[in-house]
């Protein structure tokens, strides 16, 4: 087996290059409403780091879009360039431009070489922290997630409200939520910290004399938030966690 889901294709090897409007579009889902929006935050010319998960359809919505070969997008393993192929292919891409061994890929991230990075998470606080590591008494551990989210110079959190059997919908251009999960992605406190928000926001007035400010915000297919500075998260909701809140769907329609 080539990835965990496809036994061979040529295009991930790069022996052969493939028009890439062949690749099929997404279904029209909360998850692709989220990339979308996540997608917004691309800029031409910029090294993009996309994580495992919902993240990794990023690539795919910016194929769509016809904007993927405007900026360099990259998965940890050592692929740089191309359409990074999601779900069981993760790890892969479509078309990719180099393939760099694992320990060069992270002293690439290490050195500061990412503009952005497109990053999943399990929970996330009032003060901005974020947990990608724990989910209840299962530790999956951070991977590569700290190297990531500490060296990008912009990081996208990308996630929903609720997990855990969530019916939720797209019709005539809105999002439909018929029952929340049952578990509250957004908490008092996370479990555990793989992202410290304190932490980032310390580390932004400290670098601000040399370098543009780091911003890391959170995209969910109802609101997309964004964290500056010493911004915090209200316990109730989540309109004081960043300069801008535009929500998709009528019933949580809101601006700062």
């Amino acid at each position: 087996m080539q990835t965990w889901g496809i036994q061979y294709n040529p295009a991930l090897s790069g022996e052969i290059r493939i028009p890439t409007r062949m690749l099929p579009a997404l279904v029209l889902d909360d998850r692709k409403v989220i990339a979308r929006r996540a997608a917004m935050e691309l800029l031409p010319s910029s090294v993009v780091n996309l994580g495992i998960g919902l993240p990794d359809i990023v690539g795919h919505v910016a194929n769509e879009e016809r904007i993927h070969d405007l900026m360099t997008l990259t998965v940890d393993p050592g692929v740089m360039g191309g359409v990074p192929a999601s779900g069981p292919e993760f790890g892969a891409a479509i078309n990719c431009q180099a393939v760099i061994d694992h320990c060069s890929q992270f002293d690439f991230i290490d050195g500061g070489g990412l503009d952005a990075a497109f990053l999943g998470f399990a929970e996330c606080d009032g003060t901005g922290s974020v947990n990608a590591s724990r989910f209840g008494n299962r530790i999956a551990g951070c991977g590569g997630f700290i190297n990531i989210s500490q060296n990008s110079k912009k990081v996208v959190f990308m996630g929903s409200f609720c997990a855990g059997g969530a019916d939720v919908s797209v019709r005539e251009g809105r999002l439909h939520i018929a029952k929340e999960g049952k578990l509250t992605k957004f908490v008092e406190r996370v479990g555990q910290i793989t992202f410290s928000g304190p932490g980032a926001a310390g580390r932004v007035v400290r670098e601000r004399a040399r370098r543009p400010g780091r911003r890391s915000s959170t995209d969910d297919a109802r609101c997309p938030v964004e964290r500056h500075k010493d911004n915090r998260v209200c316990p109730k909701n989540l309109q004081c966690f960043g300069v801008r809140w535009t929500c998709i769907d009528e019933s949580h329609t809101a601006e700062p």
